[in-house]
């Protein structure tokens, strides 16, 4: 859990150090077609709750979850969509 939050917030600061501009570039996926920065940050924030509702499933079933930091999952999607946001300004 410590690695995700380390990792998390290295990507925090990326995302928070793109300017404007960069945020609009992109790449093309193969199954997807053109996808920017944006739209990729907005899909992983997404994809860090589905994870987090799997991960919280299957914990509920073992005692050691009760050890865990929940702040580890603290609103992904509203992390990124802020940054996003200030990206906008």
């Amino acid at each position: 859990m410590e690695r995700f939050r380390i990792l998390r917030q290295a990507n925090l600061a990326l995302l928070h150090s793109l300017t404007p501009a960069e945020w609009d570039l992109y790449g093309i996926h193969a199954e997807r077609g053109a996808e920017s920065i944006r739209d990729i940050a907005m899909y992983y924030a997404g994809h860090d709750l589905n994870h987090f509702e799997q991960i919280e499933a299957i914990g509920k079933q073992h005692v050691r979850w009760a050890a865990i930091d929940r702040r580890v999952f603290a609103r992904p999607q509203a992390e990124i969509e802020s940054v996003i946001g200030a990206s906008d300004q």
